[in-house]
């Protein structure tokens, strides 16, 4: 950091004198980026493209920075606007598929994969995303051929280029497309394969969290509790940012009946990242279970504080009222998560519960039909509208309501109707 900073002075004194200065405002961000103060590489890139936007190295640090921040749609523009400047930048296309996995959009990876491989056909990091690409759309068959692929290209090259570059360079492309097999095995419940490959990527990068990872998940589905247990302990030691290592972690405990030390991943995690909304909801959800609706409230008023946008945490605190008969607070938050998405089945739902209980059951009857207008196989509503009516004396159509809900699969209405025929059988 220190370094940086000199930087800065020294880019500083050459503005005084009038001297062009995008080359050092370029350097300084470079440097910021090396030592990984992502948000002052940022800046200084800004800065950088101030003095000349038409260089697309400038663009393409700045989308890095962006993505490396976790800042996916700001990287997404900053990749887009590198292609536009230079559009045989094959590295671009590849980091710009990987955003758009990120952001959920396989389609548009493959797309972009597949253009970076025309620009380079040695490309093996593009290789792997497309590989991602394909296990993301579900076809097995072609992300495990490219997976295969990948490793037999980087080994190629290795074995080439050894005497030039040496067999490092490829060592982290071969590793990610073991993993990427792991992966796809793990998927395939075909666990014990899946460890040859995870084995293999650690051997070649065994600083690397995500392999480890995923030989976490092997594990477990090998019904290995304690091995399983051991890996995600590693990752998460690799990298105390790897939170889909402590969610796992967390979620073995619970299921081994450590409620504590579940608890304890949790509050690890959020020391890390005191934003983290899913260790948030992990919380919410243990202290839920064990009846703590205090500390219950506490994580789910985070999760608001982090996510204000998030319609979920409304309706679970929602939920959570409902539980404590505070009707009136209940009716708020399913307000608040219906305004933030209208077509969100369990808000409307919960606001005809919590009506319901207050004894306004012309209102409830409304939320519950828009409930069932925004998602017909949600049987919650269903059920509901059926002991409504049940309620006001209409039985036999709450009786189809609840004959619906349990042909859809509802377990309530199904134990209910059964009590029903019982009844009438006595």
């Amino acid at each position: 950091m220190k370094t940086a900073v000199v930087l800065v002075v020294f880019v500083l004194g050459l503005a005084s004198c009038g001297i062009p200065l995008y080359e050092p405002y370029f350097q300084v961000a470079e440097r910021y980026y090396s030592e990984g103060d992502y948000t002052r590489a940022i800046a200084m890139y800004i800065t950088a493209i101030g003095e000349n936007d038409k260089l697309a190295e400038t663009y393409y640090g700045l989308a890095m920075a962006y993505y490396r921040r976790g800042d996916l749609e700001e990287a997404m523009l900053a990749f887009e606007k590198t292609i536009s400047l230079d559009p045989k930048n094959e590295s671009a296309y590849e980091r710009l598929a990987s955003v758009h996995l990120d952001l959920g959009n396989p389609d548009t990876a493959l797309t972009l994969c597949r253009k970076a491989i025309n620009l380079d056909r040695e490309f093996v990091e593009a290789y792997n995303t497309l590989g991602h690409a394909f296990l993301d759309l579900g076809t097995l068959d072609s992300a495990e051929a490219t997976f295969t692929y990948a490793i037999n290209l980087a080994k190629g090259l290795s074995k080439r280029d050894r005497g030039i570059r040496g067999r490092a360079l490829y060592l982290d492309e071969e590793s990610e497309a073991f993993n990427g097999l792991g992966e796809l095995l793990n998927s395939r419940k075909q666990y014990r394969y899946a460890l040859e490959y995870l084995g293999s990527s650690i051997s070649l990068t065994p600083q690397w969290d995500t392999p480890w990872t995923n030989k976490g998940v092997a594990y477990e589905g090998l019904g290995n509790s304690a091995a399983a247990q051991v890996c995600y302990q590693r990752a998460i030691d690799l990298s105390v940012t790897n939170f889909t290592a402590y969610k796992k972690l967390a979620d073995l405990y619970r299921r081994m009946g450590k409620g504590d030390d579940a608890l304890n991943i949790y509050r690890s995690a959020l020391r890390v990242d005191p934003s983290n909304v899913d260790m948030y909801y992990g919380l919410a959800d243990m202290y839920e279970k064990k009846g703590d609706h205090a500390h219950a409230l506490e994580a789910f008023e985070s999760i608001l504080k982090y996510a204000p946008d998030d319609p979920i945490g409304y309706v679970r605190i929602g939920q959570l009222y409902l539980k404590t008969s505070d009707n009136d607070k209940a009716i708020a938050y399913f307000e608040q998560a219906g305004q933030l998405d209208a077509r969100f089945a369990e808000a409307h739902d919960g606001l005809g519960e919590a009506l319901q209980a207050k004894g306004m059951l012309k209102e409830a009857r409304g939320a519950y039909e828009k409930a069932i207008a925004c998602d017909s196989m949600y049987t919650h509503p269903i059920r509901h509208l059926g002991s409504l009516f049940i309620a006001q004396g209409k039985e036999a159509e709450g009786l189809r309501l609840y004959q619906r809900a349990a042909d859809l699969g509802d377990i309530d209405a199904m134990i209910f109707l059964r009590s029903q025929l019982l009844n009438e059988k006595k």
